[in-house]
């Protein structure tokens, strides 16, 4: 994100407002952020740190082919799943696609973390059982189309579209949040370190990784 991008997020009212400060004035908050540091405040220093990964290895042959499916959503006859297990079915080799989504099981879709179906999933991923994952994370809180400003109603009043929660350098949060947003940017980002995370196990224990993500934004500070 550049300095003039900045300067220009700052003089409008799209898409942010101000950031909402306490009671404390200016000298106050200056001396309390010397002395405690802010993680939120340093992860453009941690993405910076974060290594290049080029590839995937296959998987390892197993009897039969179990395929997790993470943030699946339901089952279509479109879908990948649908797609592998007839593809698989006319070359005569066993597949299992697990599909992984509450849209599919509130309980056994359930991929928050701490949650008994992610603590069995992991189980399963450092046994060397997984031959393969698909990840479709959900994108609503990463989409480059939060920065789009929106037409005014026939009426004249501001349309209240869902607003910008990252940006290229600020992946976790963007300054002056609401506490709705900040959970949902949290949310978010939950599932994205998850998709990260079962990428690190295939290369660990073996198997194939596909993450499906939207299009790369035109504006690369998006």
């Amino acid at each position: 994100m550049t300095e003039d991008w900045l300067e220009q997020e700052q003089c409008t009212n799209f898409p942010h407002r101000s950031p909402r400060l306490g009671t404390a004035n200016a000298k106050e908050r200056n001396q309390t952020a010397q002395r405690i540091p802010s993680l939120f405040a340093q992860q453009t220093d941690w993405l910076d740190k974060l290594p290049d990964c080029t590839s995937i290895p296959q998987c390892t042959q197993l009897p039969a082919f179990l395929v997790v499916h993470l943030s699946s959503g339901r089952r279509r006859i479109t879908h990948i799943h649908a797609k592998l297990e007839e593809f698989a079915h006319e070359r005569s080799f066993r597949i299992q696609v697990l599909s992984m989504d509450t849209a599919v099981s509130i309980f056994h879709g359930n991929l928050q973390v701490g949650h008994d179906t992610w603590r069995f999933l992991s189980e399963l991923y450092k046994a060397g059982k997984v031959s393969a994952t698909i990840c479709g994370p959900p994108c609503k809180t990463f989409s480059a189309a939060r920065h789009h400003q929106p037409e005014p109603s026939p009426e004249g009043n501001p349309a209240r579209w869902p607003r910008p929660l990252r940006s290229a350098v600020r992946l976790f949060g963007l300054e002056g949040l609401t506490a709705r947003e900040l959970r949902q940017a949290a949310q978010g980002a939950e599932f994205f370190m998850q998709g990260v995370i079962v990428a690190a196990w295939a290369l660990q224990f073996g198997g194939v990784y596909l993450s499906e993500h939207p299009w790369k934004p035109e504006d690369e500070a998006r």
